[in-house]
């Protein structure tokens, strides 16, 4: 439930300020921390359940091109990126002129990154969560996200559309963006 509210949160994250981003970045890096040691607890434990949650997991990851360590060192390479970001703001903010330019870089360089194009607020607000459910069954779920976050394109949007599974996720991803952009 938390990683769903931080996780729509963060298409505002260029709005927030100083202590909203600093408080935001906490918060995802304590859950961060406490899913690595979940995992880790289930990666120990000796249930069947635990271990089969952890090979279907780990194989889906896979057909994405990436592991669950990975994953975790990319969400920290990203928090700490995020955190440079801050610290920029900060030595920005007393000079308006120089803090109202870095502001508008930032919104510019977070609108082209996947999740400043994604709403996912209104997508999780909007979108069947057997949609989600579905997709995130289907092996090729996780080759989806890694080409759709590296490149969201039409065209790459368009090679997932059809897909039984995906194709419905895909679809909200696509029409949220759409939204984003009319927004703008």
């Amino acid at each position: 439930m938390e990683v769903n509210t931080l996780s729509q949160m963060a298409p505002k994250f260029p709005e927030f300020d100083l202590a909203g981003k600093q408080m935001y970045l906490d918060k995802m890096e304590e859950v961060s921390n406490r899913y690595e040691i979940f995992i880790k607890r289930l990666e120990l434990s000796q249930d069947p359940a635990a271990k089969e949650y952890l090979r279907t997991t780990n194989a889906q990851m896979l057909e994405g091109g990436f592991t669950l360590p990975q994953m975790f060192m990319g969400l920290k390479q990203s928090l700490t990126e995020y955190r440079r970001w801050v610290e920029q703001e900060e030595r920005v903010a007393n000079d308006p002129v120089a803090h109202q330019q870095f502001l508008q870089y930032f919104r510019e360089m977070w609108g082209m990154s996947m999740l400043g194009r994604l709403d996912l607020s209104t997508m999780m607000r909007s979108m069947d969560p057997q949609i989600i459910f579905r997709a995130q069954k289907d092996p090729k779920f996780w080759v989806a996200i890694r080409e759709i976050s590296t490149s969201p394109t039409s065209e790459v949007m368009s090679k997932w559309l059809d897909d039984p599974n995906i194709g419905p996720l895909v679809a909200e991803m696509w029409k949220s963006m759409q939204q984003q952009g009319k927004g703008r």
